[in-house]
C-alpha cells in the first residue's frame, strides 16, 4: 500500500518538550537543526528516543494493518445475513 514519504518525515509531536519535528532518522542531523531550541527542558537523548519510537511505529503501520485485515477476514464472523 502506498505511504507518503512526509508520513515517516514530518509532524513528530514530543509531549515532554511541546513541539512538533521533521525527523529523517538522522540524529545528528536533528541535533544540528534543533538542540539549541530544546533548551534545558529535557535532554535531546531523551527527544531522540521518543522520535526513533513514533518513527519505528509509523514504518510498521503498513505491515501491521495487512496483518489487521488478514485476522479480520480469518477469524470474523457474520452474524446478520
Amino acid at each position: 500500500s502506498y505511504m507518503c514519504e512526509c508520513r515517516l518525515t514530518h509532524n513528530y509531536f514530543v509531549h515532554s518538550v511541546g513541539m512538533h519535528f521533521e525527523y529523517r532518522g538522522d540524529d545528528n542531523l536533528f541535533a544540528q537543526r534543533y538542540a539549541a531550541s530544546l533548551g534545558a527542558r529535557v535532554t535531546l537523548e531523551a527527544v531522540l528516543v521518543e522520535l526513533r519510537k513514533q518513527r519505528e511505529e509509523r514504518l510498521q503501520a503498513a505491515e501491521a494493518t495487512l496483518l489487521r485485515v488478514q485476522r479480520i477476514k480469518e477469524e470474523y464472523t457474520c452474524l446478520h445475513h
